[in-house]
């Protein structure tokens, strides 16, 4: 699709030194971190590093002149178009390849009230959203980005698109207060919901697994006595089974099918602790042990490429910039760096 190549020629401004940490054998040619920043202060940002300055530098900000906004929330990329959601600004940016923005999209319920985008997944043509009160969104780029949505549950995050169906986590707490315990089986050609399926309350990411039979659903309980939970869903019955991890806080689908699984936690002052990577086997549905030696301070978030194989961990404590985390196949650190912003919640390679 010929984004590198257009990304890394152009010239930016203004930057200053990165603090990059890595052994000669890491290249981030092509990595790009998308910073949340802080709710309300309209400091979320997209960097990219620059193989030429070694550097990293806000690209949306820099092909744009204007800042992401507030929340940065998700990225996505599909065909020649990287998709942005920013939460608290309620806009979902499509970009080209250089990250000039080509189009904003704003989506409204019936009654005009705009809505807030949360997470994508993409089936072959199109991409769906959450919105996160309590709508879920289709985008055609086929049509000028044209925007339907149906009605699921209360706050909906994370996603997945599996056989014509997107499962939709419902989490629940932040209008209502309190929390839902059920997925939104939403069928594409209809676009409407067809069912539910109860999982453990506050339910977050939903990841399948290649053949489509598996659904992989991470929670993170009611912060009391119900406890995070990682269970799996077998879609040709419809059974929900635990697994024996504990203190999930986050989940990512990499290369061979492999599932990678950050387990941390906050302590009594909402901290975020020291996490541990694990992988599972989703094809088998089998634990792969300990991914990652390194214990992880101040663990945020995690994601994965599947193309390259890398595996990404965020560290975050919300008040100062966060820290990023390059892993091989192995588990080995390749990089470690400042991610130049406020809570990085997603890395991948373009």
């Amino acid at each position: 699709m010929g984004i590198l190549p257009l990304i890394f020629s152009l010239f930016f401004v203004g930057c200053e030194k990165a603090s990059v940490e890595n052994d000669a054998s890491s290249d981030l040619t092509g990595l790009v971190i998308l910073n949340n920043g802080n709710w309300g202060d309209n400091n979320g940002s997209v960097m990219a590093y620059d193989a030429v300055l070694q550097d990293f530098t806000d690209v949306f900000k820099s092909a744009n002149n204007k800042a992401l906004g507030d929340l940065g929330q998700d990225i996505l990329v599909l065909g020649d178009d990287i998709y942005i959601s920013v939460q608290g600004s309620q806009v979902i940016f499509v970009c080209d390849c250089n990250f000039r923005v080509k189009k904003e999209i704003k989506v409204s319920d019936s009654e005009g009230n705009q809505l807030s985008p949360n997470y994508f997944a993409a089936s072959a043509d199109k991409v769906y959203v959450t919105l996160y009160e309590g709508w879920l969104g289709e985008i055609d780029p086929s049509e000028d980005y044209a925007v339907r949505i149906t009605e699921v549950g209360p706050n909906p995050v994370g996603l997945a698109c599996v056989s014509g169906k997107i499962y939709v986590a419902n989490s629940g707490g932040y209008v209502q207060y309190y929390y839902n315990n059920t997925l939104s089986v939403v069928d594409e050609t209809s676009f409407k919901e067809v069912s539910t399926i109860e999982v453990n309350v506050n339910p977050q990411t939903v990841v399948a697994n290649s053949s489509g039979n598996l659904l992989y659903v991470s929670s993170l309980g009611n912060y009391g006595d119900m406890a995070p939970k990682l269970e799996v869903v077998n879609l040709s019955d419809g059974s929900v089974h635990s697994t024996s991890y504990s203190g999930v806080s986050e989940i990512a689908r990499g290369a061979d099918d492999t599932l990678y699984i950050l387990c941390g936690g906050y302590d009594s002052s909402w901290n975020p602790l020291p996490g541990t990577v694990y992988a599972h086997n989703m094809a088998l549905n089998s634990g792969k042990g300990v991914f990652s030696e390194i214990k992880f301070e101040k663990a945020y978030k995690i994601s994965a490429d599947s193309r390259t194989g890398n595996v990404f961990v965020t560290a975050s404590d919300y008040k100062t910039n966060g820290d990023v985390y390059v892993l091989d196949r192995s588990g080995k650190l390749l990089s470690k760096f400042d991610s130049r912003g406020l809570n990085p919640v997603k890395a991948l390679f373009l």
